[in-house]
């Protein structure tokens, strides 16, 4: 006998792997031709006439949002976000838009279906999971794109404010060496690449803005622009200061690098005075329990062992 609900799980198993699949796509996904262009350029070859031929997913996200008139061009506040979360693919906005405006409605209805369709059929664990998986469907259908690009902006945002300390004493370090701000920031992005790759490929990405704006000032206000972070704000503010007025970079890197060391100590002596209060927590929990069946244990099992409370009363009672 066929039983509907088979094919329901089988839609929904289509629908979240079609979304895994999708979401790897986008953020794994690199073109032959853009790696052939990129080589090409390494090599020293010029590639300023070639486009990059879009994905074929990226042409059905386009054709789809064309249809429902969505326009994807001039959302640059859109791109800007996306970008902050590391999603700085040519098609990130066709493919956060597509998500938002068209996969959450039709998820959002799945679960519906599931919510009058299949929860009055079901008792007991099955009404249970039936509500759970229609739960976790209502809310990718409403917020599902936007919490998964926060949570992304929220671990890089946390990998960025990590690795400046250390990559503003290396490039310290550099400057103080005599090199100067481009070679120095070269030399950061060479040490660095393995253990921080996040900072270091935004600190590329300045390099080559530095040498191909005639504005340096608006690269260095690019990078500020693009993480808004305020330890990042700080450096791109004492860098362009120094630009514009020549004062000494060592100095004002020297100073920033202080107050650097001045924050985490701040901060560990924050964690350390907030221990207290979390042990509070488990204390009481696990350790309070333990501290009570001992004091009281052996009283209890002494008074239940001679009758319980009113066990002699009463068998003087009867006696009488």
């Amino acid at each position: 006998m066929f039983n509907p609900h088979y094919l329901a799980f089988a839609l929904i198993a289509v629908v979240i792997f079609t979304m895994y699949m999708s979401v790897l796509h986008l953020i794994f996904y690199t073109s032959k031709l853009r790696t052939r262009l990129k080589n090409s350029a390494s090599a020293g070859y010029s590639s300023d006439n070639a486009e990059d031929i879009p994905p074929l997913f990226a042409q059905l996200c386009e054709w789809c949002l064309a249809k429902f008139k969505i326009p994807t061009t001039g959302q640059k506040e859109l791109a800007m976000w996306l970008s902050r979360a590391g999603l700085e693919s040519p098609y990130a906005v066709t493919y956060y838009l597509f998500f938002n405006r068209l996969a959450q409605p039709v998820i959002l209805l799945c679960g519906v279906f599931i919510l009058f369709s299949m929860i009055s059929d079901a008792d007991g664990m099955g009404m249970l999971m039936y509500l759970i998986i229609m739960l976790c469907f209502v809310l990718i259908g409403i917020r599902g794109a936007k919490l998964y690009v926060e949570n992304l902006r929220q671990k890089r945002l946390v990998k960025l404010v990590d690795s400046f300390p250390e990559m503003l004493d290396l490039l310290l370090v550099c400057i103080e060496s005599g090199l100067g701000l481009d070679a120095a920031l070269n030399r950061v992005c060479k040490e660095l690449r393995a253990m921080h790759p996040v900072v270091v490929s935004e600190l590329d990405r300045m390099r080559l803005e530095l040498t191909m704006l005639n504005d340096r000032t608006q690269a260095l206000q690019n990078l500020a622009e693009r993480l808004d972070i305020v330890n990042f704000r700080t450096l791109v503010a004492a860098l362009i200061q120094t630009e514009k007025f020549g004062t000494s970079l060592v100095d004002t890197l020297r100073v920033l690098s202080e107050e650097q060391r001045l924050t985490r100590l701040y901060a560990a002596e924050q964690k350390a005075a907030r221990i207290p209060v979390l042990i509070t927590i488990p204390l009481i929990i696990f350790i309070m329990p333990a501290f009570i069946m001992i004091i009281i244990g052996p009283p209890f099992i002494k008074v239940m062992s001679q009758g319980g409370l009113f066990g002699n009363s009463v068998i003087s009672s009867t006696k009488r």
